[in-house]
């Protein structure tokens, strides 16, 4: 097994609870822990019972801890504590507590829980994860210039030929669809954010240097993960003693080279027309105003590139299946294509379809591929409803159980529905009480929503519009032929942070005219 493989297995922090080089960090871990015992006594977010010192901590699986998050909410309630040596963890489960604390308190709710090997990794340069402070500010604002509703306007042409693509090479190899859905996410974000060339094959080796450096992060970024973020006593063992100091520093290194890579690319071509309508360009010129450093520039191109890539496939794939599952609802959104868009091309951006923007935001809410948010940290000592939350708590949103919320979108939340989102005039509307203007809390909330949702809905759009055009989508099956006909927890893959549907086949069958307009292309 290697360092990383067991840095990150199931059982393998829990493994340092009997290691001879975290006895100093165990010890120091009680001490806080007991002295943490009279603050308990006030009246905190109810919790789990656990054991003394150790709190809760052999309680929290490693997998699917959205799953059990929603047990305890069902029994403690929409806000729960639980407790770990020197650490108070506080989960959110409905929209209204996860508003009130993490917006209108975020001058206390913004920053974010440090995690030892997220740090070590991106050496504090990723946005999504880094303390809220001026270097959070500084790219934050510079990713918002060019990913608000308006400028990701700019990337539509890289969005629409990716789609064409996509629907060429489903058409060509149906079985692949999902490698081919990683092609044509990868390139078109690769494209939007330094206008590079479309990559041609699923074997281009950009492929697997974009999604090696996704799934390192992604599992890193799974709170008590690993015996670092439990234990931080350990950051201060020697380096020979510390391989995972070394698997961070060559991890920085070979991710940085690989941004400083496709970002040279923009530089090198910045006169050319697609490097000047992509990301790249004006993050450069962020550089050269002396906004930004270079090491931050840098790694501000190369976040925006790896951060939608993996969450954009998975809602895709979540897509597919659930029209296998709700072929109603597939033939009602063909229709409305067939309407607006006809036979005689492929749909655009700019097509009025709002069927098809109801069926974005209902894949998002039904399986939200973040099913838990990233950690935040309480700045101070506050209190909500009566609880005192302490500060340097870990908040972790519950974003599975927000949005299968029963209060909020009735008694058919766990059912895949598009038609929830439509109002009397059959026009979307996403104003559903404590939901934001999204329909769903899958982006996240505050100062830290999801600073690409633009491009992802957008993505997301022309991508189930095209198949849609393109294909019949039915017969889900696991890749041991057995048929899928509803949605099960156990059908779930959980690949850390992040999750989606297990490996599934389905049938693709080309609708008309397909052949003949794609020929033309």
């Amino acid at each position: 097994m290697s360092i990383t493989e067991y840095l990150f297995h199931p059982l393998a922090w829990r493994s340092y609870l009997i290691s001879g080089s975290s006895v100093l960090a165990l010890i120091v871990c009680a001490i806080i822990a007991f002295q943490g015992l009279k603050r308990q006594k006030v009246s905190m977010p109810p919790s789990p019972s656990g054991l003394p010192v150790f709190g809760n901590i052999f309680q929290i699986p490693l997998k699917f801890q959205w799953y059990r998050f929603t047990e305890w909410k069902n029994i403690y309630g929409p806000i729960f504590s639980l407790h770990i040596p020197g650490k108070t963890i506080v989960v959110l489960n409905n929209h209204k507590i996860a508003h009130d604390l993490l917006v209108l308190r975020s001058d206390i709710y913004s920053d974010r829980t440090q995690l030892s090997m997220v740090n070590l990794m991106t050496n504090k340069f990723a946005m999504p994860v880094m303390p809220y402070g001026e270097r959070w500010k500084r790219m934050r604002q510079i990713a918002h210039t060019n990913l608000n509703v308006a400028a990701v306007k700019k990337y539509r042409l890289f969005h629409e030929r990716e789609a064409q693509n996509l629907v060429q090479n489903i058409l060509q190899d149906p079985i692949s669809w999902n490698a081919h859905f990683t092609r044509s996410i990868s390139s078109a974000v690769r494209s939007s954010v330094y206008g590079l060339p479309s990559m041609n094959s699923n074997q281009d080796p950009a492929i697997s240097e974009i999604s090696g450096f996704l799934e390192d992060v992604i599992h890193m970024c799974l709170p008590f993960s690993n015996a670092i973020d439990i234990f931080p006593a350990l950051e201060l063992l020697p380096m020979w003693m510390s391989k995972w100091k070394k698997i961070g520093k060559r991890s920085f290194d070979k991710s940085t080279a690989l941004f400083r890579k496709y970002l040279a690319y923009t530089r090198d071509n910045i006169d050319t027309e697609e490097v000047q309508a992509s990301v790249g360009a004006n993050v450069l010129a962020a550089e050269t105003e002396d906004k930004l450093p270079e090491i931050e520039t840098v790694w501000l191109a190369g976040l925006l590139l790896t951060a939608g890539i993996h969450t954009t496939i998975s809602s895709l794939s979540v897509f597919m299946l659930a029209m296998c599952l709700y072929p109603n609802i597939q033939k009602r959104a063909q229709e409305e294509i067939e309407r607006v868009v006809g036979r005689g091309r492929l749909p655009r951006l700019d097509d009025d379809l709002p069927y098809i923007h109801c069926l974005v935001a209902e894949t998002l809410r039904w399986f939200p591929v973040g099913p838990i948010g990233l950690p935040r940290r309480c700045e101070k000592d506050n209190y909500y409803n009566g609880y005192l939350i302490p500060e340097d708590s870990i908040i972790i949103p519950n974003i599975w159980a927000m949005n299968r919320d029963k209060d909020i979108y009735g008694s058919d939340a766990e059912s895949f529905l598009p038609d929830r989102f439509l109002d009397e005039m059959d026009q979307p509307s996403f104003q559903f009480q404590d939901a934001k203007q999204h329909g769903h809390n899958t982006f996240g909330f505050g100062k830290r929503i999801c600073i690409g949702l633009n491009m992802a809905n957008q993505s997301l759009f022309i991508n189930m519009a095209s198949i849609l055009w393109a294909f019949n989508i039915s017969n889900a099956e696991t890749l041991n032929g057995q048929p899928i006909t509803s949605f099960e927890r156990n059908f779930v893959k959980d690949d850390g942070i992040t999750a989606q549907p297990m490996p599934f086949k389905c049938k693709i069958s080309p609708r008309k005219a397909v052949i003949d307009v794609m020929s033309d292309i």
